[in-house]
């Protein structure tokens, strides 16, 4: 008789099986990804040296969240990429909080005093965005926020048929949603790298702009036609939520 084998699979071999399936099912989107990444990239070999001044405080602070915020978008990538998609929802949280920082700096010195010396209080993300009309970036950060803390919707997505998802599981519906919140934050982050190269050269901002826009469009029309297919992925995401822990 042959002796079964009880022992729990190898986590890294599970990992690269929903590598495996990523790519052969997600590819296109793959290539959305790299292309937003690429944009990056190609920003910041524009920009060469900043000196920072007493009047570029907003430009210099804009720099370090970029920086900080690619550096994020990788490795929300390779965790998307790898079927940890809770994970990933948190790491893209913390590139919507800086969003809303990069909103606030232009007009509140308090908040730029916070960023720059550590003074004063935190900033409180409500408050910027209300006061910068950004309720949809907010909505979409208090979504992430259920991700990020212990809440029904995060346990929720680790139950599979009553059972405990303990290792990475290919999730179609969950990789859309985190790549709808994923081009929707690189987005609106492109905007502030085009606004520190501006700053630094009006003719390299030009060309910044021309070169991202085949990346920028071909990421936004993925986001129009998911919604046509799916419609809202929060809700989906919602929905799915529920259905596993009834399960």
């Amino acid at each position: 008789m042959e002796k079964k084998n009880n022992n729990p699979p190898n986590v890294v071999s599970v990992e690269n099986e929903v590598k495996s399936i990523t790519k052969k099912e997600k590819w296109t989107e793959i290539e959305i990804i790299t292309g937003l990444l690429n944009t990056f990239t190609n920003g910041f070999n524009r920009i060469g040296t900043f000196t920072r001044k007493e009047d570029n405080e907003t430009e210099y602070i804009w720099l370090l969240l970029t920086t900080r915020c690619f550096n994020s978008m990788m490795c929300a990538y390779h965790l998307m990429y790898s079927g940890y998609y809770s994970q990933a929802t948190i790491i893209i949280r913390s590139i919507t909080e800086d969003i809303l920082i990069c909103m606030a700096c232009p007009t509140d010195k308090s908040i730029r005093n916070y960023i720059l010396s550590g003074k004063g209080k935190q900033p409180n993300y409500h408050l910027i965005a209300k006061n910068n009309n950004a309720s949809k970036v907010y909505d979409m950060y208090k979504h992430q926020c259920k991700f990020a803390h212990s809440s029904r919707l995060s346990l929720g997505v680790l139950i599979d048929k009553g059972n405990a998802k303990i290792a990475p599981v290919y999730d179609k519906i969950l990789f859309n949603y985190c790549l709808e919140a994923f081009i929707c934050t690189s987005v609106m982050m492109v905007e502030y790298l085009g606004r520190v190269i501006f700053y630094i050269d009006q003719n390299k901002a030009k060309s910044f702009n021309n070169d991202s826009a085949n990346n920028l469009v071909r990421a936004t029309d993925w986001l129009g036609a998911i919604s046509k297919q799916y419609g809202n992925e929060t809700n989906k995401a919602k929905n799915q939520s529920r259905k596993e822990q009834k399960t």
